[in-house]
C-alpha cells in the first residue's frame, strides 16, 4: 500500500510540473493586420461566455477566407496555426484567439 501511495504522489507531481511549464505561454507581441473578429468555418460569429466558451476549429478570417486550425486551448483561449506570413506570426509561433469573441489576443510560442 505504501508503494502505491508513493507512485500516485509521484504521478501527480510530474503531471503538475508538466502542466505548469508547457501552457499557457505568454503573449510575445500583438498580431498584425488581424480582423476585428474571426468567425466559424460556416461564417457564423464566434460567441460564448468569456473563460468558458469552447474553442471552434477551424476558424476563418472573414475578409479573405484564411483558415486557422487550433493546436491547443486553455482557459477560454485557443492557439491557432495560420497561413504562412499571416498576422505577423513567424515559424514556431501560433496566434492566440479569445474563444468567446473571436478576437486575436496576440502571438505566442508554438
Amino acid at each position: 500500500m505504501h508503494r502505491y501511495l508513493l507512485c500516485t504522489i509521484a504521478i501527480f507531481a510530474l503531471a503538475a510540473c508538466n502542466t505548469s511549464m508547457s501552457y499557457p505561454t505568454a503573449v510575445l507581441r500583438p498580431a498584425e493586420g488581424a480582423p476585428e473578429r474571426f468567425v466559424k468555418a460556416d461564417s457564423s460569429p464566434i460567441t460564448g461566455t468569456p473563460g468558458a466558451a469552447p474553442c471552434a476549429s477551424p476558424i476563418v478570417d472573414p475578409r479573405n477566407g484564411a483558415r486557422l486550425t487550433m493546436e491547443r486551448a486553455y482557459q477560454g483561449n485557443g492557439d491557432y496555426t495560420v497561413p504562412a506570413g499571416s498576422y505577423g506570426v513567424r515559424t514556431g509561433e501560433l496566434l492566440r484567439v479569445d474563444c468567446a469573441t473571436g478576437a486575436a489576443v496576440g502571438i505566442v510560442r508554438g
